[in-house]
């Protein structure tokens, strides 16, 4: 690994994806807060919000299917098309309008970030709601 960043002229490398871990690289991060966000956009930007919540993200699909008539509508055409599940659906939906820039201007973003920031608290990043800006956080959500 050290060799291809080498190779690649990467030495300012933060952090980086393979497929199944994500590495950081002590030397370039200047804080553990840096690191974090590093971590939490490596993970978001390449495995995804499911990456992140896993099988805990279907309850914030559902109640997103349930509350929002338009996506609703979007993702029972899914559902029907490609025989998805429900929080599958929803989630492919979301992907489509996020990578259109229509997600941050939409009613179920809270939701979603609402829901992050309470993965944070949960899993030792806490200090990061506070230290970190709502357009931090979308930042990062956004490459999900």
């Amino acid at each position: 690994l050290r060799a291809q960043i080498e190779r690649d002229g990467a030495q300012d490398l933060e952090g980086l994806y393979d497929g199944d871990s994500v590495y950081l690289v002590g030397d370039n991060l200047r804080s553990p807060q840096q690191a974090a966000f590093v971590l939490l956009h490596e993970v978001l930007g390449h495995a995804g919000l499911r990456g992140v919540f896993g099988d805990g993200l279907n309850p914030l699909m559902n109640s997103i299917y349930r509350d929002h008539a338009d996506v609703r509508e979007d993702a029972d055409r899914l559902m029907q098309q490609y025989g998805y599940d429900k929080a599958l659906a929803v989630e492919e939906v979301l992907a489509d309008r996020a990578a259109m820039g229509q997600a941050r201007e939409a009613s179920w973003w809270q939701k979603i970030m609402l829901a992050f920031k309470n993965y944070l608290r949960q899993n030792g990043f806490g200090w990061a709601v506070t230290k970190w800006s709502d357009a931090e956080i979308e930042q990062l959500l956004a490459s999900a």
